[in-house]
């Protein structure tokens, strides 16, 4: 099997590698961000996949005895999606080197915080990402939300949940603000149950959906109040991409520069394989 035939979750990649620094980066991308803890990442070769989206059905017909078919017409649309090179560098000074006792754990600390940043980014692009104005990042879920699939708000949380599931055929996943998550629990906590994810994290789920609650900052004003319930699958849903998994290099002292670098990299970008995977809920603006 090759890579391009392969798809993993962080879970999966945690378990397989056997590098001792992209598996502490790793674990954080998952206990830092529910988000890439739940998606299933598709390996790609080279810099980006093409591939077909249905955007019709068949229509079938009825005939009388000895009549011919007319075949219907399916429209299909090609699409394709680039990686994104997404990464930072973690820098310490040569005299934090000399004074601090154990440059491991230094240097630790400094990858863990430029990681936990980096899952941010990646949930920012997930929900905003615009190739119009940053080319340099991928389109994410506004961009690719086709207008049948989007709808006004009832008030009430668990509805909404509801009315997009019935949206998102077998949908399992759902992004909202942890203010959302607090009125959907708080309004219906029999229909709520708890667990603990492969990374140690408590999820809450709503039936089978998995509920992705993010700081509210990360949303866009305006935007707080949304509901986003999509189903995951790298077959017909919504799919991470990644060409190689989470590089981590370290590169030692920097040329002309009293310093000490390691560098985290991520050759990433996702994919929408049917566009009723995916549906939003907005608030009516008063």
């Amino acid at each position: 099997m090759s890579d391009k035939d392969l798809t993993m979750s962080l879970a999966d990649s945690l378990k397989l590698t056997q590098d001792t620094l992209q598996a502490g980066v790793i674990e954080i991308l998952g206990e830092e961000s529910k988000l890439l803890a739940n998606l299933p990442f598709r390996y790609i070769d080279g810099s980006g996949l093409t591939y077909t989206v249905q955007k019709t059905q068949a229509k079938p017909q009825y005939r009388t005895v000895g009549e011919a078919y007319k075949p219907s017409e399916v429209e299909y649309e090609n699409r394709t999606e680039s990686l994104s090179i997404l990464g930072d560098e973690a820098v310490i000074d040569t005299y934090q080197n000399q004074i601090v006792a154990d440059y491991n754990d230094l240097m630790a600390i400094e990858v863990a915080l430029k990681t936990k940043a980096l899952a941010h980014a990646y949930q920012k692009a997930f929900l905003y990402g615009n190739t119009e104005k940053d080319i340099k990042a991928f389109n994410g879920l506004n961009k690719r939300l086709i207008k049948n699939q989007m709808f006004q708000s009832s008030g009430i949380v668990a509805d909404d949940l509801d009315i997009l599931a019935d949206a998102v055929k077998d949908a399992n996943f759902a992004i909202m603000s942890k203010s959302k998550r607090r009125k959907l629990t708080n309004e219906n906590r029999s229909l709520i149950t708890k667990s603990t994810n492969e990374f140690g994290v408590q999820v809450t789920q709503y039936g089978e959906i998995v509920i992705c609650d993010l700081d509210d900052e990360v949303f866009q004003a305006g935007d707080e109040g949304s509901i986003y319930v999509m189903r995951l699958s790298d077959v017909d849903g919504v799919c991470g991409l990644q060409n190689g998994g989470i590089n981590v290099t370290p590169l030692g002292h920097m040329t002309g520069s009293p310093k000490l670098k390691t560098r985290i990299e991520w050759f990433t970008g996702m994919a929408v394989y049917d566009d009723k995977s995916l549906a939003k809920i907005t608030e009516t603006k008063e």
